[in-house]
């Protein structure tokens, strides 16, 4: 049981990090998307196709990492 959070600045905050997090990794996905499948067909081991890669994983990483931090005055139960 999880108690409620009194500290509606740092939630408020959370929610918007989280919010651009989550555009910033649909972005990343387009990345991903355009630079392997390219009019010419599907492309692997480009310089771009590795770069929006290691993009989308490190705006994983940190949107998992934000979605599970809490914050300093919220106690989990």
């Amino acid at each position: 049981m999880q108690s409620a959070c009194s500290n509606t600045g740092c939630a408020i905050v959370r929610k918007l990090v989280l919010l651009l997090l989550t555009l910033a990794e649909l972005a990343a996905l387009m990345g991903v998307y355009k630079s392997h499948f390219v009019s010419a067909g599907t492309t692997f081991g480009s310089t771009t196709g590795s770069l929006s890669l290691i993009a989308f994983a490190i705006t994983t990483a940190v949107w998992l990492h934000v979605g599970t931090m809490h914050c300093s005055s919220c106690k989990k139960g």
